[in-house]
């Protein structure tokens, strides 16, 4: 039966069989202690003459990846055949040499008036990644495919039919209805539904006009009647309300009724038979839940750690987004479901258990599918060609074995940084394989370069959670790691304390429990909703989010605790920032621009003018230490908490800098500078004299806060893209974990999104959670014995 609904768009690195899988065949398991042999004997040229000429004897089938496309992100849409798929490429670039954009076809248009803008269409075969041909094409124009033939149709006012083996324009058809746009087409028994965004067609009882080329005319058709009549057609999902009823074909009788909450029922698959469905969102809990359609009752339900992808919420080259997809499509074997850091679950449709979660990129332009034993998958920078096989067991593969031994080779004969790109390649291709991360740390410790450690470590912390463990002697000793925790989704950013128990809670619904003084980690329970975060007074208390619902709206200025308060100090009026009430002996304060401060005693409020010129909006800063002011620098304040005295004048690369963060002890003061060129991480004395820097990650993520900066061991700690540790005092020394900005292995996140959560501090060990979904647990004692000096040349983050 054709588809209904084809929618648009370091383990034993002393030991060197360690890593030979004990299911590998007998015939590769002998080729590859051969090699290991020959290597620990140190016959290093002759072991990689061996590697190499096994590698060129693989199959491309055998390969990680069969084939690839690299259009360094200039392609924003993708829809494909049984035998090839279709992108469209951007106009080219002055210098690109984007596969696509050499020889192409004449131009062709699917809108009645020229336009000045262009893009290409280019048509690639699915078994070997061949551009079979490229055609210019004229104006804003949609994809899609007939399952049947793949023909390729460009459609929005007009529609054009095109040859998917030599790119001949077969067919030229206006609508019936003149200048109408189409909303999609009518492909045999399939649909084609344009999906620019969330709304309209995939809406419950969404209704389209769609174009039937075959017949050359509109229909006005219902998109629920594809997505939720049964594979069998003898049943038919009908929405009421917030839940399902299941109605007989074509009696129309109710077979029963489910009242199970789904945010978008478009969310639809047919597994086995099966409705099963996708819901959650980026913020929201994301379950894959299958129902039976004999009962109505499920039949299992699988948490997503991170929620549901959202194609929307990721952007393109020029601030544009993908078309809308659905996170849930069905594999030969398996289910897969994609959640929001774009991890891919594979799932098994009898029973929802996890077979395999590797995340091969953090932005996906159209949903993964397969071809053969293929799975093809696109991000917003390349289509590749990954082998199902190795992605569900990579321990298994052949190619990833030679990998690590053509790199233990290159390493063992001094050639570190080829060494270095053959690894790096295999944690792109093959990120949930314990031991390519082993050998990644292991290739950078023997570059014996500082500038190193933090990719070391972070190659090692990915080695420790894929196999499994908590610990590491390695990683204790070098940076201070006690424990890794695995959370299993992302957390929220604060976890909260007692005195003998941490608590973090995650989206997936999961509270784990921490206990500070044997450091026994444990998961107490799984709630239906996200755990947006935690309180504790008498009881812990968590804010749980709603996975159904739109989340209520949070108010812009702060509610009025007091009817007897003046409304003007709820609110200071044209563009000034609301500040934050700031409570010091007795008065709460709030800064306003230029250095104003509105002062609240009682009930009674005073707007206080400036006694210093300060530029533009600051912030009141109040420790036990004392008050202090912040904005383009850091100024002592009045009883009034109006500034009176510039203390520090920050500059960032000899250029002046705001302050965007500070704290403060009663020796030392450290703040997070910001400017043109780049951030630093400062501290200095109470006299404002600049006692130590060290530069950070050139962009800052968004909306930073006060709790990621922290005072810690004689210095200051921060959060941020990475951690960055560093003292206020003369020894000058710092500290730093996490992904270097530089990395190439892996296309990174945006960067206004932060990878580590506000530091916490709780009988003498550091807490911090990561967007990777684990919790770190570090030693500050070890933080400072295994700091740098600032005159390493590790002092600024590189780009490579």
């Amino acid at each position: 039966m054709l588809n209904r609904a084809i929618l648009a768009t370091s383990v034993g690195l002393a030991i060197w069989t360690s890593s030979v899988s004990a299911d590998m065949p007998d015939g590769r398991k002998a080729t590859l202690e051969r090699i290991d042999r020959l290597l620990a004997s140190g016959a290093a040229d002759e072991a990689l003459g061996e590697v190499r000429r096994l590698q060129n004897t693989l199959p491309s089938t055998k390969r990680l990846t069969a084939w690839e496309l690299d259009f360094r992100g200039e392609v924003f849409a993708l829809a494909h055949g049984r035998e090839c798929l279709y992108y469209l490429l951007s106009r080219p670039r002055p210098g690109s040499d984007a596969p696509g954009y050499q020889g192409a076809l004449p131009s062709v248009s699917a809108n009645f008036e020229h336009s000045d803008w262009e893009s290409l269409v280019v048509c690639v075969g699915l078994k070997i990644g061949r551009i079979r041909w490229s055609r210019a094409v004229n104006g804003l124009v949609h994809l899609a495919v007939d399952p049947r033939t793949d023909v390729l149709y460009l459609y929005r006012e007009r529609l054009v039919a095109i040859d998917p083996d030599s790119g001949d324009v077969l067919d030229r058809q206006d609508p019936p209805e003149p200048r109408s746009t189409m909303e999609g087409l009518v492909l045999g028994r399939g649909l084609v539904v344009l999906r620019e965004n969330s709304s309209r067609p995939t809406l419950r009882d969404g209704r389209a006009s769609l174009y039937d080329p075959e017949r050359r005319l509109t229909r006005e058709m219902s998109i629920g009647d594809y997505w939720w009549l049964a594979p069998d057609e003898s049943k038919r999902l009908v929405p009421v309300g917030e839940g399902w009823d299941c109605v007989g074909v074509p009696d129309g009788q109710k077979r029963w009724s489910f009242p199970g909450l789904f945010l978008n029922p478009a969310r639809l698959q047919w597994c086995g038979g099966q409705p099963t469905f996708i819901t959650g969102t980026c913020t929201q809990r994301g379950v894959v839940t299958s129902i039976d359609l004999a009962t109505g009752t499920p039949r299992w339900s699988t948490v997503l750690g991170w929620g549901a992808y959202e194609a929307g919420h990721h952007y393109l080259r020029g601030n544009r987004t993908p078309d809308d997809w659905d996170p849930l499509t069905m594999l030969d074997e398996h289910l897969l479901a994609v959640d929001n850091s774009a991890r891919l679950y594979f799932l098994k449709p009898e029973t929802g258990q996890t077979v395999a979660a590797p995340r091969l990129t953090h932005h996906l332009l159209a949903a993964p599918f397969q071809y053969e034993g293929q799975l093809i998958v696109s991000s917003f920078g390349w289509i590749r060609s990954y082998a199902i096989a190795d992605l569900l067991r990579p321990e298994s593969s052949l190619d990833a074995a030679l990998r690590i031994r053509e790199a233990r080779c290159l390493s063992a004969l001094g050639r570190h940084k080829e060494a270095l790109g053959v690894v790096d390649l295999l944690v792109e291709r093959a990120p949930q394989l314990a031991a390519a991360w082993s050998q990644r740390a292991a290739t950078r410790e023997a570059m014996n370069d500082p500038a190193e450690q933090a990719e070391e470590t972070f190659s090692r912390c990915r080695a420790m959670s894929l196999s499994g463990r908590v610990t590491d002697d390695t990683l204790r000793g070098r940076v201070g790691l006690l424990r890794l925790y695995d959370l299993q989704g992302k957390p929220c950013w604060l976890p909260k304390e007692d005195s003998d128990f941490l608590y973090v809670g995650t989206l997936a619904g999961d509270l784990w429990r921490v206990n500070t003084r044997s450091l026994d980690f444990e998961r107490v329970a799984r709630v239906d909703h996200e755990i947006e975060w935690l309180k504790r007074n008498t009881t812990l208390k968590a804010a749980l989010g709603d996975s159904v619902h739109s989340r209520r709206p949070v108010p812009k200025t702060p509610a009025r605790s007091d009817a007897r308060i003046p409304p003007h100090w709820y609110t200071l009026g044209g563009e000034q920032r609301i500040s934050e009430a700031v409570s010091y002996r007795g008065r709460q304060f709030r800064s306003m621009r230029g250095g104003a401060v509105r002062v609240l005693s009682g009930t009674e409020v005073t707007d206080l003018a400036p006694r210093l010129d300060v530029v533009g909006e600051w912030t009141i800063h109040v420790s036990p230490a004392g008050p202090l002011g912040y904005g383009d620098g850091v100024f002592e304040l009045d009883e009034d908490m109006r500034p009176i005295r510039w203390l520090i004048r920050p500059t960032v690369g000899g250029k002046p800098a705001k302050v965007s963060l500070l704290q403060q002890t009663p020796q030392s003061i450290g703040i997070v500078a910001c400017g043109k060129e780049g951030a630093a991480l400062q501290t200095y004395t109470r006299q404002g004299v600049l006692l130590n820097e060290v530069a950070l990650d050139d962009s800052l993520s968004a909306w930073v806060r006060p709790a990621q900066l922290l005072p810690m061991a004689d210095g200051y700690l921060f959060s941020d893209h990475q951690l960055t540790w560093i003292s206020a005092d003369t020894d000058r020394r710092f500290w730093r974990f996490g992904p270097s900005p530089a990395q190439t292995w892996f296309d990174r996140r945006e960067r206004r999104w932060r990878d580590f959560g506000d530091p916490l501090l709780v009988r003498g060990c550091l807490y911090v959670t990561g967007f990777d979904g684990h919790l770190y647990v570090f030693d500050p004692a070890q933080i400072v014995a295994t700091s740098f000096s600032t005159n390493s040349k590790v002092l600024r983050p590189g780009r490579r």
